[in-house]
């Protein structure tokens, strides 16, 4: 399902949280829009948390 990311552009996957999820048909909508504030709050409270030790 692709969806607005919050540059604008079209992006053919969820990214960030819900990456690798699918949500058929009448859910992809609501997927759409979980994935696009998953990450747009993903984007504000990353900055926030300590990196993970690599």
């Amino acid at each position: 399902m692709p969806y607005i990311d919050s540059h604008g552009n079209l992006v053919d996957k969820p990214q960030g949280v819900l990456q690798g999820y699918n949500f058929p048909g009448f859910f992809g909508i609501f997927g759409s829009i979980i994935t696009f504030i998953a990450a747009f709050f993903q984007s504000l409270i990353a900055p926030l948390i300590p990196n993970r030790p690599s």
